[in-house]
Parts: structure tokens; sequence; C-alpha cells
């Protein structure tokens, strides 16, 4: 997305968010979590990340961008797995993970 990131106390905070092993965990558990809820439907899933993560619904560009987003994941994993179950959660695992990484997703230090 085009917004600023807010000034943080904590200068490492965006490298912290892209490379430390908890916060993947964490996009992993989250994925996990909108999988359940949301089974196989990809829109559905980019509808609860959105409202979970940054606490509103996305505009239908970014939504767009998401969704578009989720098939090239799921269209580069699926080239190494036959397995398609642990393809869908990496690939919303890897979008969960950058959503985390946005502006929008705040960080409050």
């Amino acid at each position: 997305n085009c917004l600023d990131r807010r000034d943080s106390l904590v200068a490492p905070q965006a490298l912290h968010l892209l490379n430390n092993g908890m916060v993947r965990q964490l996009a992993e558990s989250f994925a996990t979590r909108v999988m359940k809820e949301a089974g196989d439907d990809c829109e559905r899933q980019v509808d609860l990340v959105s409202l979970y993560a940054i606490g509103r619904p996305l505009a239908s560009g970014e939504k767009n961008v998401s969704l578009d987003a989720m098939q090239a994941f799921v269209t580069e994993l699926k080239t190494g797995s036959s397995d398609i179950a642990a393809v869908k959660l990496k690939a919303l695992t890897e979008y969960c993970h950058a959503v985390f990484n946005s502006a929008a997703f705040l960080f409050v230090d």
C-alpha cells in the first residue's frame, strides 16, 4: 500500500517484522486460524486477514491486488509440491506475513 509507516522508537522494527522467526510462526498460526474459519475460499481468507489484522475491510483495488498476490503465491509454490493443502497454507502464511509488514498493520511501541 502507499501509506507511510509511522515513526518508531524501535529502529530495527521493520527488519524484525520481516526476518524474525517468531513473527513467521505467528503468521503461520494466523493463516491456520483464517483457513479454519474461511475454508478454501480465497476471497473470504483475504477478507478475514484484513478485518483481523488491520481492522477494516479492503477497498476493491486492495482486494484485487491481494487476490492476485495469493494466486501468484499458490502458482509459484505449486511447482515444487504436490500437496495442495500445504501449498495453500504456505501461500496464506506468506500473505499474512506481508500484511504484518504493511504500513496499515499498526505495531505498538
